[in-house]
């Protein structure tokens, strides 16, 4: 039971804030390179999640929040939960700014360990990007990965996307395909 803990917070709060989303979007890059990105709506606080986007490729997986109204807030979070299809491989991918101080890391969901990652985070005014690399995301080396992005500010869930859909216990996920 644990291991939908994390999806189902995240459904919850994305129903109770109202985040809308657009259905994501997918485009094909050049053969070593894949794009998916799923657009956000409203949020209950004056910081809101506009997109995220992933992106696969040779250096590992880039992320990016597209947000605004963060940059004067105390403790911002931008996260993603990554996962393979069987949910035999999920993870937390995590930026973290607490009092001017920025953390990057990715928590395995089914092991329950943490890894800082030595890859510094972009953070601007316009949202905060991250490249993990793939050693650091076993078991979604191939296949598809189905995600779903938060934004987190001072310690209150205030978007999700994209949006959960009507089943709490098996919410909607946009996907990137590694195949």
């Amino acid at each position: 039971m644990p291991r939908i803990v994390v999806p189902v917070l995240l459904v919850l709060v994305g129903a109770l804030t109202g985040c809308a989303a657009d259905a994501p979007t997918s485009a094909e890059g050049d053969t070593d390179t894949a794009v998916v990105s799923s657009e956000c709506g409203p949020s209950t606080d004056p910081a809101v999640l506009t997109a995220v986007t992933l992106t696969d490729d040779a250096d590992g997986l880039a992320i990016a929040w597209a947000t605004a109204g963060t940059a004067s807030r105390e403790t911002v979070l931008w996260s993603v939960v990554v996962q393979d299809a069987a949910y035999e491989a999920a993870y937390q991918i995590g930026v973290k700014v607490t009092g001017g101080a920025t953390t990057a890391f990715v928590f395995d969901q089914l092991d329950y360990t943490q890894e800082n990652l030595t890859a510094s985070p972009e953070i601007t005014d316009g949202g905060a990007a991250v490249v993990v690399p793939w050693e650091a995301l076993p078991g979604l080396e191939t296949g598809t990965i189905e995600w779903r992005g938060a934004l987190n500010v001072d310690g209150t869930d205030v978007a999700v996307c994209p949006l959960p859909g009507d089943d709490l216990l098996d919410p909607a996920k946009a996907a990137l395909d590694r195949e």
